[in-house]
């Protein structure tokens, strides 16, 4: 650390100025569990700093220039390029959302899942929406039960089983979470921003019904 020592001319007085910036130390995730072949890519994007993106991927979280929908007034989030977020082959709305403080530091998702034959309303109604990571946990029914929306469904997250009697759980209000399309499937790269997990990360796919698949778990050296 490089200090530089300032004398104030008018009181006599030196004070030391310091940088306070440190170099933090590059991410070394290694695959804790999962077999797949997209888990070393992950691997690659999560060790990158998610700067660098693996042949194949697709990023999607693009921005929707002009935004064709809006949130309802109690949410609020920036509209997306419409993609399939559950893999059941229809494009869903989906606006996002980057908490930054110490009640959410993460991403969430409202989406609005589209249905074959059905237009999607421009400008959908809280109950409309699906709010994830909240409803990735089965216990939650209802959207409006959500951080930011709500706070009683504030412990809800993603568990991510390793075995029958061990387990990670990424607390929903503290995720980072990255989709990207790979081989035609949709995948979320989430980083835990949460003090008791915050080494790990994970790969899942989401699925219909507000479900996912565990892909691979990644830990932090």
């Amino acid at each position: 650390m490089t200090c530089i020592s300032l004398k104030k001319i008018t009181l006599a007085v030196v004070l030391p100025l310091c940088s306070l910036t440190a170099m933090a130390a590059k991410p070394q995730y290694a695959i804790s569990a999962g077999k797949d072949e997209v888990c070393k890519l992950a691997q690659g994007f999560l060790n990158s700093e998610r700067s660098k993106v693996p042949a194949g991927w697709t990023l999607l979280a693009q921005p929707q220039k002009p935004a064709s929908g809006k949130l309802p007034a109690e949410a609020q989030g920036e509209q997306l390029a419409s993609f399939d977020f559950d893999n059941d082959g229809v494009p869903d709305q989906v606006f996002s959302h980057e908490g930054a403080s110490n009640y959410l530091m993460g991403t969430i998702f409202y989406v609005q899942h589209g249905k074959a034959g059905a237009a999607l309303k421009p400008n959908p109604a809280v109950a409309d929406l699906a709010i994830y990571p909240c409803q990735f946990d089965p216990s939650v029914k209802k959207s409006a039960s959500c951080p930011p929306l709500a706070q009683e469904a504030d412990e809800a997250g993603i568990s991510f089983d390793i075995s029958e009697d061990k387990s990670v759980f990424f607390r929903g209000r503290y995720v980072e979470m990255t989709p990207v399309r790979y081989q035609n499937k949709t995948f979320l790269v989430l980083v835990s921003a949460s003090g008791d997990t915050r080494k790990y990360a994970a790969l899942i796919e989401p699925t219909p019904g507000k479900r996912y698949r565990s892909a691979c778990l990644f830990k932090n050296r």
